[in-house]
């Protein structure tokens, strides 16, 4: 479709437990990434706020322990998540600033029509720029902050080079600024590539 050109293959989280033989052999990557975006989707962020250092690590702990007790998230999810990266994210400045917020929105699907000169910055589109097509895709992670969208996207693969990275992603955020701003009449303000596996945030 018209949003795999823009942003290349999506992994969808696995929702039953890998067979015995596989998990023994580790997870893959994209299951590495798909346990963590599971993870940050299902925490629960008002136990979250106002704490730091030890307390926002084991309350994060915690959390990931009754998503697995209650099967929320699996064996082999639970295993791949380490807690030190999300609590890491929540102290730092886009987790602090998510956490601030009171409309967060998470895993969030969206459906929107727009030109294909829109969706595709591609002068070979160029002839059929006006065409409408209907774009789908999921934004991980949205919050408003004084009366603007931060949008978000979560990576745990951070071999890439910075520059390549944000030059990999920037027209996939681009593309989800607006659909989010079509859809909620709301501005965009920032678009922020979260690398749960340094820390590292890079402003698109």
């Amino acid at each position: 479709g018209i949003l795999r050109q823009s942003e290349g293959p999506r992994e969808i989280p696995a929702l039953v437990e890998r067979p015995a033989f596989m998990q023994q052999a580790g997870m893959t990557g994209a299951e590495r990434g798909s346990a963590y975006h599971r993870a940050m989707q299902m925490i629960e962020l008002e136990p979250l706020r106002g704490l730091s250092g030890s307390a926002l690590l084991n309350a994060v702990r915690e959390q990931l322990e009754r998503l697995r007790l209650a099967n929320r998230i699996t064996q082999a999810e639970y295993k791949a998540v380490r807690a030190e990266k999300i609590s890491g994210f929540f102290s730092g400045e886009t987790g602090a600033r998510m956490l601030a917020s009171q409309n967060v929105r998470r895993e969030w699907p969206f459906n929107v029509r727009m030109r294909v000169s829109e969706a595709l910055e591609d002068p070979a589109y160029d002839p059929y720029g006006g065409a409408p097509v209907l774009v789908q895709g999921t934004v991980d992670c949205c919050f408003v902050e004084d009366g603007r969208w931060i949008l978000l996207d979560y990576k745990t693969d951070a071999t890439l080079e910075r520059e390549t990275l944000k030059r990999h992603y920037r027209r996939q955020l681009a593309l989800y600024a607006i659909a989010l701003e079509r859809i909620t009449r709301m501005k965009v303000a920032e678009r922020r590539l979260c690398l749960l596996s340094t820390g590292e945030e890079l402003l698109l």
